[in-house]
Formats: structure tokens, C-alpha cells, sequence
């Protein structure tokens, strides 16, 4: 993968994108620093025991979850927030939002958000899945757009379209 990219991973729930998430979110931190945006989950109980079922103990000064909705500045919108936090100085490399049905960017401030920050982070969208393609029409449209487009279905990762080669489940 380059420095900055963009990623959509999609797929029905119970299938495993949280699994599959953490996974590369353990292996992305051994580059970098990793946020994930739990817009979804916040610090709920499955996202707990996926951070603990992949002992990610073990990267714990590289990967941090951040609950966005709880720390939220009155007056600021979740993109705003989350723009604010991209440009501080040492934020971290890699941002996964999950999901993308919860935050709600429109598409034109994901092109934003991919103009000042895709070449410079990896940013992961995680998307609901609705008729083999991500439920919201946004996030189908930043799948397209995006370097990665990965299908998670019955715990195991389909890539869709990847930009930078590789195309194994």
C-alpha cells in the first residue's frame, strides 16, 4: 500500500468486518499509529472482545479507539471533528471509521477529506452491506473512488478492486 489510501470494506452484519478490521488494524500498526473512529459501536461490547480476542495489548501505543460521539464539541459536526484531529502534528497514520453508516459524510466532503488527507493517511470506511454492494450510495461511490474496495462475507475478505495489486480472498 502507498503512504495515503483509501479503503472501503463492506459487508453484512455477523459476517465479520469488526474481525477483519482489528486484524488489519494489529498489522497496519506495525507501520504507524492507527485510530478507529467507533461512530457505530463506540466502546461497545463487541468491539471490546474483538480488541481482546486479538490481543491487541500487544500494539497498544499504536492502536487506540476513539469514541468520537462522546468527545464531540458542541457546535463542531463529526466531520469537522474528525478533519480537526487528522491535521493536528503526530496524529496518527491510519484512520478506520466505522462505520460509514453512522457518520454520514456527504460525498462531497469525502472528496475533501481524501484531498487533504489521502496522500498523507490511509483512511478505512466500514460500510453495511445491501445488495452485494455497501448500503448507502456515498459509500459505494467512495468505494469506486478509493484505491481498495474489500467484501467481507462469511469471515472471509473478498477483494473487489484494489489499485496496488493483490486480489487473494
Amino acid at each position: 500500500l502507498p503512504t495515503g489510501f483509501v479503503m472501503m470494506v463492506y459487508g453484512h452484519s455477523g459476517n465479520g468486518k469488526t474481525e477483519f478490521m482489528i486484524q488489519l488494524a494489529k498489522y497496519l500498526a506495525m507501520f504507524g499509529r492507527v485510530a478507529w473512529w467507533s461512530y457505530e459501536q463506540r466502546h461497545g461490547f463487541d468491539l471490546q472482545m474483538a480488541v481482546e480476542r486479538n490481543n491487541m495489548k500487544e500494539v497498544s501505543g499504536n492502536f487506540i479507539v476513539v469514541d468520537p460521539i462522546a468527545k464531540l464539541k458542541p457546535g463542531m459536526t463529526l466531520f469537522e471533528e474528525l478533519c480537526e484531529n487528522m491535521a493536528k502534528r503526530n496524529s496518527p497514520q491510519f484512520y478506520i471509521i466505522d462505520s460509514y453508516d453512522y457518520v454520514r459524510f456527504t460525498f462531497d466532503e469525502y472528496v475533501e477529506l481524501r484531498n487533504r488527507f489521502a496522500g498523507k493517511k490511509g483512511i478505512i470506511f466500514i460500510s453495511h452491506e445491501q445488495g452485494g454492494k455497501p448500503k448507502k450510495a456515498v459509500a459505494e461511490s467512495i468505494g469506486y473512488d478509493g484505491g481498495l474496495t474489500i467484501q467481507v462475507k462469511k469471515f472471509i475478505a473478498h477483494v473487489d478492486k484494489n489499485r496496488f495489486g493483490g486480489y487473494e480472498p
